[in-house]
């Protein structure tokens, strides 16, 4: 009976043990997936700011060849 109980509860502390390496990991891949996240929200907004570069461009040149 005693080996039982002694069984049980370590098994309970396992289990806890792999339960907070869960929880720990995940959000430890939320933050990275959140920064990811704004790396491509930056870089989303390169894009858009080189678009309009180089339709200005586009225009300048067009008017210095009239």
């Amino acid at each position: 009976m005693e080996a039982l109980v002694i069984t049980i509860i370590s098994e309970l502390i396992t289990l806890a043990g792999v339960i907070a390496t869960c929880l720990i990991t995940h959000s430890k891949t939320i933050y990275r997936i959140e920064q990811l996240e704004k790396k491509q929200d930056r870089y989303n907004n390169l894009q858009e700011r080189m678009y309009e570069c180089e339709t200005d461009i586009k225009v300048i040149q067009t008017e210095l060849s009239h």
